[in-house]
């Protein structure tokens, strides 16, 4: 018999992993109490190759690129909508050092084919205001949650296999008995779950803002400086996002507001009009790995959580990977295996 598993929480992390389950044969169920705010909700879906101050090439991301793009433009297909963009980066560098150092990369042989020196903004140009210098990213691209997320929703939703609940420790143990396991995907409120204690979270809380610009210009690229600008559909895009460590509330806040406002006044030589204003937090282990891997009180209980702001590009691998421990026994990747942390 096939086996029986309740997924709860229906962000990307719950949405992939459940559609991963149910094309593996498995009889899945979501449980996700829809008014709930999750990280997932508000993300750009973002997947960039080289990060950071010092443009380091992303962990594993050979591995888990095509992985992920060939996994989207399934769901794309099916959805019969565009969830998966091709939009390269381009990077704004605003000194002789950090045209330097990205130079540098340019030049090594494993960034081939990922950096490129650009000689102006590209379809940005006359919009972004003049810099230093510009590279451009390859193998970037955008995943719309957004639509995941709703097929998702509607493909169990069709089946009765949706469950507007909130699974808790107080309530857990009247669907116990139905399933052979319930696997936590509860996002940045997995840090407050009981049934998995001992993570040292480090989940940072993000604002991002929906803008406007004044220009009929239709663009397909993403502009990166210390913030991101992506394009959102409908003439609106994405802006963020910034990061708090220490945080009282999942509020957007007037700091975050004037930071990204702030940045985009050194990114852009046009106006744009504000259309939305939202934070979310993202939920991210201290040592920026997945955590997998099942409760040591109850081991019918998982959770698959941890994906952070690289939750794009790591879903798809590392929940093909879970659905293999659970049908076929291989064990869990040490490097993400909740057990690491003792």
């Amino acid at each position: 018999m096939p086996k029986k598993i309740l997924i709860v929480g229906q962000g990307i992390a719950g949405s992939v992993l459940a559609l991963t389950l149910h094309n593996a044969g498995v009889e899945m169920y979501i449980a996700d109490q829809l008014q709930l705010k999750s990280a997932s909700s508000i993300a750009a879906g973002v997947i960039n190759p080289v990060t950071g101050k010092r443009y380091v090439k992303s962990w594993g991301f050979d591995t888990f690129y095509p992985f992920a793009k060939d996994f989207y433009q399934k769901i794309s297909q099916a959805a019969q909508q565009p969830i998966w963009f091709d939009y390269p980066i381009v990077r704004l560098l605003g000194s002789a050092l950090e045209q330097n150092d990205w130079n540098l990369r340019v030049g090594r042989p494993d960034y081939e084919g990922f950096t490129d020196v650009a000689m102006h903004a590209g379809e940005w140009q006359g919009l972004a205001h003049p810099n230093y210098g510009f590279g451009v990213i390859h193998q970037s691209a955008r995943v719309d949650f957004s639509a995941v997320c709703s097929y998702v929703q509607l493909f169990f939703s069709s089946r009765n296999r949706f469950l507007d609940k909130h699974i808790t420790l107080e309530n857990i143990s009247t669907y116990l008995p139905d399933f052979e396991h319930i696997i936590f995907c509860e996002g940045y409120y997995g840090a407050q779950n009981e049934l998995f204690t001992g993570i040292p979270w480090l989940s940072a809380k993000g604002d991002r803002l929906l803008i406007r610009l004044h220009t009929d210009r239709v663009i397909h690229s993403m502009l990166k400086k210390q913030i991101m600008l992506v394009p959102y559909g409908a003439g609106v895009y994405w802006a963020g996002a910034n990061y708090y460590w220490d945080f009282e509330d999942t509020d957007p806040s007037q700091t975050g507001l004037d930071f990204i406002q702030e940045e985009l006044a050194t990114m852009l030589h046009v106006g744009y009009d504000l259309v939305d204003h939202s934070a979310a937090v993202r939920p991210v282990a201290k040592d920026r790995r997945p955590i997998i891997g099942w409760s040591k009180d109850n081991p019918k209980i998982g959770i698959f959580n941890g994906m952070g702001s690289k939750g794009a590009l790591l879903t798809p691998y590392w929940a093909a990977h879970f659905a293999q421990h659970i049908l076929d026994g291989i064990s869990i990747n040490k490097e993400v295996d909740i057990e690491r942390f003792g």
